[in-house]
């Protein structure tokens, strides 16, 4: 960019349509931080929605549906 100052692009996709926010030096850290954050909550949520289709199964199959 023109600005003149050293920078780091974050680049995402959001509802399937993608973006790019430029972070400066001052928030690297914590916009990094706040990334991993987001990849370990969505591990988490989808070790969640894999348990809940298995129970999901294991209760249609004791009740023999």
């Amino acid at each position: 960019r023109k600005w003149g100052k050293s920078y780091w692009q974050l680049s995402y996709t959001h509802r399937g349509k993608g973006g790019t926010r430029y972070v400066s030096d001052k928030r690297y850290q914590d916009v990094k931080q706040e990334t991993e954050n987001y990849k370990k909550f969505k591990e988490i949520y989808l070790e969640l929605v894999d348990l809940s289709i298995e129970l999901s199964k294991l209760i249609d199959k004791e009740f023999n549906l």
